[in-house]
């Protein structure tokens, strides 16, 4: 990670931006010290922490960071692109990371590649919803539902944590991580942008 912040760095310091994982905290934080002794190279943190299924709001701060992360690396980016100091940079990173809510829901376990196996066994006719992307444990484990209930509790979670006002926009980001076939993407994103009008 040292000499990736190496490479990354060009003189205006470096954001280390990344979910809110117990590894990857203790790792992105000795290469930052690590550098800024050696180096003396400046180096900031966002941590992402959207994962509304990993820990309730009044411990958002244990939350683990899952999607919010694809818009936190897009929205920084272009501010650096813009040649932005490190300081607005991490504030844009961080006002993005704050405004982001995720929620999972798996029907298979996943398989880490080290690992080689299942993390967890479910039936066919049952999911998990709220699982992390490393296969950590979600909320419940229910039977198995139509998209349209899916998609309503799932959008209802996140709505209710992020508890803002109905007439603020929203961007929606339906994502399946390459497991999850196009077409049931866009029939989840159907039904999440029927609820969401509706609200």
């Amino acid at each position: 990670m040292a000499e990736a912040m190496k490479v990354a760095h060009a003189g205006a310091g470096v954001l280390r931006l990344y979910g809110n994982y117990g590894g990857d905290v203790m790792n992105f934080d000795m290469a930052g010290e690590q550098l800024e002794m050696e180096e003396d190279i400046q180096s900031t943190t966002v941590l992402l922490a959207d994962d509304v299924s990993s820990a309730p709001p009044e411990e958002a701060e244990k939350r683990r960071g899952v999607a919010g992360m694809v818009y936190a690396f897009k929205i920084a980016g272009a501010a650096a692109e813009q040649m932005r100091s490190l300081e607005e940079v991490t504030r844009i990173a961080q006002e993005t990371a704050n405004s982001c809510r995720s929620v999972g829901a798996a029907l298979t376990p996943c398989t880490i590649p080290q690992a080689g196996k299942a993390t967890f066994e479910i039936a066919e006719d049952e999911m998990e919803m709220g699982m992390g992307i490393h296969g950590e444990p979600g909320r419940k484990r229910v039977s198995i539902e139509s998209a349209n209930s899916i998609a309503e509790e799932m959008t209802n979670t996140v709505m209710e944590d992020l508890n803002s006002d109905p007439k603020d926009p929203v961007l929606l980001f339906i994502n399946g991580f390459g497991a999850t076939p196009i077409m049931e993407l866009y029939l989840m994103y159907n039904c999440v942008h029927k609820l969401l009008t509706q609200k």
